[in-house]
């Protein structure tokens, strides 16, 4: 029996019993019927269509978002600021994006377009065109709290008037930032805004009343709910302030008239004795009739519904033998989970590799922390995939990570998830964490042994997956995703510095403390010069007769936050941020400052100043170098700079006119830690230095060897006209052999540790002539 008849057998055997019921309660039981009955279907349809805009209101804020984390309109509105005339094809492909999405929507007959806005050229992107001059503070929505991090979800805007359609309207709006996670003091780049005309959405909800009149209105935030002006006479009447969820009501007003389906005027009980068959009947017929003629619109839309799951989900639906509202309930469910799905799989899935993304991954690891149940965190990243790209184009590098990507997800099967993080960039969540040995077992035979061989990538070309891995432990290694990525991520990248490849690290509390404690040397060095926290400290050379002749100012510096770090912790930063220029000439202004005041017998000591190979090559170093030398009235011949033998491997003219320049000023130049790098004297011969110091790595052993190699190293300096100072003597024998051995010039413990300011001027006042 199809759907059709068997509701008509049903409206048969109602209206029937209606004309009984009617019968025995007359005229004042049928209208208490009719009005229970009315506010029956009231509460049902607004119980259904609160919840059925409530979930597609939910699912237009998730489409949004999806918008702000899209790599195209990411990029598209980073590369805006830069070449907005060159934009075309990426303009190309936002649209498209965003076509993509309101193709999906076009069920939600009330979603209008969704624009893109660009926050900094003040554009708005809608319909394939850009229009400009669009200042998203002028729309009369905009608020301030709109745009911080704190609230960095969608939010829905008052009614307004839209800017394009001069309609009035309501906007789902979202942030787009350019980082992927941004800080507080970031600025979104963009906006994704969904337009929703509030004509078009109080239409949906009124038309979709079939039984009677229902007539919907928006009322703003500032008007309380008691101030209303609401007829509950001729209404009954519905608010709700949680849908919209921006302080304004939508009220759902049901005309009571139009759902009274006939009404009897009885002019007495006798008299309605006599014609009470007749009345009956006649109300059964009439109920028949405009029951059917209600319902003949749902039953019509249950078999289109169906049709389209069929057509959607390729399957049958099997639902004859439940009731037409069941259903047309169980049809309606079914197709709100299948669009669901599919903007789930948008959302959550990776469209090349079809694993779950980052935010899946997020959600999964959420869940798995507030279980509180043990999980490993694997950071995997490939190795030499920006090479695979370039070389061989960019469809082979897709390839490349799908045949990846499936070799792991299979390997993984039952004991985790495997998700792509980004780019070349993949998590391993594995549960059931028991302990370091077990995970290494599983890790070996059944990841490591799968790319033993090389894989086939496609029916040209087979090569080699090599990838470096990081592991982090949940609860011990961190109590929060965020951690755990960290961290993993941090000994992914330990293993790829080191090129070890495919086997896994575990996490490493003291390296991982190493550089955290490296960034903030490197913060807090930002700031040293301006807070005068560098000082230099002095340490004397003296000639192998043990009379002071030399110095070398070394730099020190000492941090109110960290305490005193060694060279080795925040030169080589100096260095990386070129912090080493402003560095290096106020370590040339504080020694010209003091020198006048450096006295040995009566003679001047030579300080020696360590200058970075940067500076060196800087074309303006000497017109520098003599300002500050000029400015303080110093001997060019009381200075001595220090440089290293990365300087001279540089092999640029600058850095050979600006050696020549300084000795011709009559500034000695010295190479520093001999015998350390290639050592070689060819670079001595033809920059032809001033001063050799040899690296103390030679008196380690205090071997007869080490000490002819040292006498050798003399001789050869001296050859080449170069004077030699021996780094690095703490001991008598030392001293005695440097003696033996007749080098120039010896600095080391034996003789002073470096010395601040006053200590040093006191140690030329006092030092033991012999």
């Amino acid at each position: 029996m199809n759907v059709f008849r068997r509701t008509y057998l049903k409206l048969i055997l109602i209206s029937a019993s209606f004309t009984i019921i009617f019968f025995f309660f007359c005229n004042l039981m049928i209208e208490y019927i009719l009005n229970a009955n009315m506010k029956l279907v009231c509460d049902v349809y607004y119980d259904q269509v609160s919840s059925k805009i409530r979930n597609d209101i939910i699912l237009l804020q998730s489409a949004n978002e999806y918008l702000t984390e899209n790599e195209v309109i990411i990029n598209y509105l980073k590369e805006a600021k830069e070449a907005k005339e060159n934009l075309k094809e990426g303009r190309k492909e936002v649209l498209e994006e965003v076509n993509q999405i309101e193709r999906i929507l076009k069920t939600i007959t009330f979603a209008e377009t969704i624009n893109i806005v660009d926050l900094e050229n003040k554009s708005l992107f809608a319909n394939g065109r850009e229009k400009e001059g669009f200042d998203i503070q002028e729309r009369p929505w905009y608020d301030d709290k709109l745009f911080t991090l704190d609230n960095n979800f969608s939010k829905i805007t008052d009614k307004h008037i839209d800017y394009s359609s001069g309609k009035t309207s309501i906007s789902i709006v979202s942030l787009i930032y350019d980082s992927k996670n941004p800080q507080k003091e970031d600025k979104p780049i963009g906006a994704a805004i969904m337009d929703i005309y509030v004509e078009n959405l109080l239409n949906y909800i009124d038309n979709s009343f079939y039984t009677g009149v229902l007539e919907t209105e928006i009322y703003e935030k500032n008007i309380k709910v008691e101030d209303l002006d609401l007829d509950y006479d001729k209404y009954n009447i519905y608010i709700n302030e949680e849908i919209l969820n921006n302080g304004e009501y939508l009220v759902f007003k049901f005309d009571k008239s139009t759902l009274i389906n006939a009404s009897i005027t009885m002019e007495s009980l006798e008299n309605m004795r006599y014609v009470l068959w007749f009345v009956g009947a006649a109300i059964s017929v009439l109920l028949f009739i405009s029951i059917r003629l209600s319902f003949n619109s749902a039953l019509v839309s249950i078999n289109k519904l169906k049709e389209i799951l069929e057509k959607l989900n390729n399957k049958d639906y099997f639902i004859d033998n439940k009731n037409e509202f069941r259903q047309l309930e169980m049809l309606a469910d079914t197709l709100n989970k299948s669009f669901d799905d599919k903007i789930q799989e948008l959302i959550y899935f990776d469209d090349l590799t079809e694993l779950p993304n980052r935010k899946m991954l997020e959600n999964i690891c959420e869940q798995l922390i507030e279980k509180k149940e043990k999980f490993a965190l694997i950071f995997i990243d490939l190795n030499k995939f920006k090479y695979i790209n370039d070389v061989f184009g960019h469809i082979v590098g897709d390839e490349y990570l799908k045949k990846f990507s499936s070799i792991i997800d299979e390997a993984v099967k039952e004991k985790g998830v495997f998700t792509r993080y980004s780019g070349d960039e993949f998590i391993l969540v594995y549960e059931n964490y028991r302990n370091n040995k077990e995970l290494l077992q599983f890790y070996e035979e059944n990841i490591i042994k799968k790319f033993v061989k090389p894989i086939v990538i496609n029916s040209k070309l087979t090569m080699e997956i090599g990838f470096s891995s990081g592991c982090a432990i949940y609860p011990k290694d961190g109590e929060t995703f965020e951690e755990l990525i960290k961290k993993s991520d941090f000994m992914m990248y330990v293993n790829k510095k080191k090129t070890i490849n495919r086997k896994i690290a575990f996490f490493d509390e003291s390296m991982y403390e190493g550089l955290l404690y490296s960034e903030r040397v490197k913060e807090e060095l930002k700031y040293a010069l301006d807070r005068s926290e560098l000082y230099l400290t002095y340490q004397p050379i003296v000639t192998q007769y043990n009379k002071v002749a030399k110095a070398e100012a070394l730099l020190r510096w000492y941090n109110k936050n960290l305490g005193f770090i060694p060279p080795d912790k925040f030169i080589k930063h100096l260095e990386e941020t070129r912090q080493i220029v402003a560095v290096g000439y106020w370590i040339i202004e504080e020694v010209c400052k003091n020198i006048e005041t450096f006295k040995y017998d009566g003679k001047d000591v030579q300080v020696s100043i360590n200058i970075s190979p940067l500076q060196i090559m800087l074309k303006d170093f000497i017109p520098t170098v003599k300002e500050i030398i000029r400015n303080y009235g110093v001997e060019y011949s009381q200075l001595c700079f220090e440089i290293t033998e990365n300087v001279l491997l540089e092999n640029k003219d600058v850095v050979s006119d600006n050696i020549k320049m300084l000795q011709g000023l009559g500034i000695k130049i010295a190479l520093d830690d001999f015998g350390t790098g290639y050592s070689s004297f060819n670079y001595l011969r033809n920059y032809k230095l001033d001063i050799l110091k040899i690296d103390k790595i030679f008196l380690k052993d205090n071997k007869d060897l080490d000490y002819d190699i040292i006498d050798r190293i003399k001789q050869l300096a001296h050859i080449l006209n170069m004077e030699v100072i021996m780094e690095g003597v703490e001991t008598k024998e030392q001293f005695e052999e440097m003696k033996r051995i007749q080098i120039d010039y010896l600095q080391g413990y034996l003789f002073s540790k470096p010395l601040s300011l006053e200590e040093f001027k006191a140690f030329l006042e006092n030092y033991n002539k012999k």
